[in-house]
C-alpha cells in the first residue's frame, strides 16, 4: 500500500482482513507487526469484521500474524461461472472474502466469456487449507444428478495468481440442481442453479453469445456489479441499506420478513426478484444517495449508466 495524506492528520488506519472473528480468544491472539530500523515489536490493534484498526501514526510493512497454537477460520465465498462448453458446464470457486482473489476470478472467466451465476456465500466459517469436496444433487436433494466433477477434492488457499475451482460437467440438466460443499462429510453450502440461472444467453453465428435481456453490461451481470457495491458498505452501513429497502423509497418497498438475517448476495437477489435488474439498480443508488455515499452512487450510474432521480 501507498498512503499519502494529501491534507488534515492522520487518525486511523484500516487494514483489511478475511478472518472470521467469532471466538473472542482469536481477537486476542492477533497482532500487527511493524518493523523499524530500531527493531520489531507486536502492535495492538482493534479487529471488526473486515478490517484490522490501527491508532499508530507512524508507517511501516504491516502484516496481521496468528500466533501459532490456533485454528482459523476466514469468511469465504462461492463464485459460480457458466463456460461456453457444451451442455451445462459450472467453474465453482471457493476464496476467502478478498477482492483480489475475486478481481483475479473475474478477470480469468471474463476472458473464457464465462456467465456469473449470483448465489449466497458461505453463512458458516470455513477453515484455511481445509479440503472440500462438492456434489451436485437432482432438485430433491437426496440422490446425485448425473454429474462429473473435476477435482474430487480443493483446498482452500490464498491465491491471486491461479485460484482454484470445481468444474461440473451436467450432459441433461433437469429443471433444478443442487450444489453442496461438503467439509469432512458434513454440508458447509449449498446452492439451486435453476434453468433461469444459466439459460440468459444464446450462441450466434460466430460461436459468441448475446443476452436475452437486458441483464448484463458488457462481460459482467447487473447483479455482479450490484454486487460489488454492497461489498463496499460496513455491517452498520449495510443495516442502514437494508432499513431503507423495509421502509421504501420512490415506488420500491420490500417487506421486512424477506430481508431478514439476509446475506449481501440474498438482498441483490431478492431486489431483483422484486423489481428487475433496471428496477433494482434504481433502488440501489437511491437508497446510496440517501446514506449520502455519493461516491459509490456516482460509480453505480456511470457502470450501469442509471439515470439519476
Amino acid at each position: 500500500m501507498d498512503l499519502t495524506v494529501i491534507s488534515g492528520e492522520l487518525k486511523e488506519v484500516y487494514l483489511p482482513h478475511f478472518l472470521c472473528l467469532g471466538e473472542s480468544l482469536l481477537r486476542d491472539a492477533v497482532k500487527v507487526l511493524h518493523v523499524e530500523d530500531s527493531g520489531v515489536y507486536f502492535e495492538e490493534c482493534t479487529l471488526t469484521r473486515f478490517h484490522a484498526k490501527l491508532l499508530d501514526h507512524s508507517f511501516s510493512p504491516k502484516g496481521l500474524l496468528v500466533r501459532r497454537g490456533f485454528t482459523v477460520y476466514y469468511h469465504c465465498e462461492t463464485l459460480i461461472y457458466r463456460t461456453l462448453k457444451s451442455h451445462l458446464t459450472l467453474h465453482v470457486y471457493l476464496i476467502p472474502s478478498d477482492k483480489q482473489m475475486k478481481v483475479a476470478v473475474t478477470k480469468k472467466e471474463e476472458k473464457m466469456r464465462s456467465e456469473f451465476i449470483l448465489k449466497p456465500e458461505p453463512q458458516c466459517k470455513l477453515q484455511m487449507n481445509g479440503w472440500f469436496t462438492l456434489k451436485a444433487l437432482d432438485q430433491t436433494k437426496t440422490s446425485d444428478c448425473n454429474s462429473d466433477i473435476t477435482p474430487k477434492e480443493l483446498q482452500l488457499i490464498y491465491s491471486t495468481v491461479m485460484p482454484r475451482f470445481f468444474e461440473v460437467f451436467i450432459k441433461d440438466p433437469k429443471e433444478e440442481i443442487c450444489l453442496q460443499l461438503m467439509a469432512q462429510q458434513k454440508p458447509v453450502w449449498h446452492a439451486s442453479i435453476r434453468q433461469g440461472d444459466y439459460h440468459q444467453m444464446t450462441s450466434t453465428v460466430d460461436g459468441s453469445r448475446e443476452t436475452q435481456s437486458s441483464c448484463a453490461v458488457g462481460n459482467r451481470t447487473v447483479s455482479e456489479i450490484l454486487l460489488e457495491h454492497l461489498d463496499e458498505l460496513e455491517s452498520e452501513e449495510m443495516k442502514t441499506f437494508t432499513w431503507h429497502l423495509t421502509q421504501g423509497v420512490k415506488d420500491f418497498k420490500i417487506s421486512k420478513s424477506r430481508l431478514e438475517n439476509k446475506s449481501r448476495c440474498e438482498v441483490v437477489e431478492c431486489m431483483i426478484d422484486h423489481y428487475r435488474t433496471d428496477g433494482a439498480a434504481q433502488l440501489t443508488l437511491i437508497i446510496l444517495e440517501k446514506m449520502k455515499m455519493n461516491y459509490l452512487a456516482k460509480q453505480l450510474q456511470e457502470e450501469l449508466k442509471v439515470k439519476a432521480q
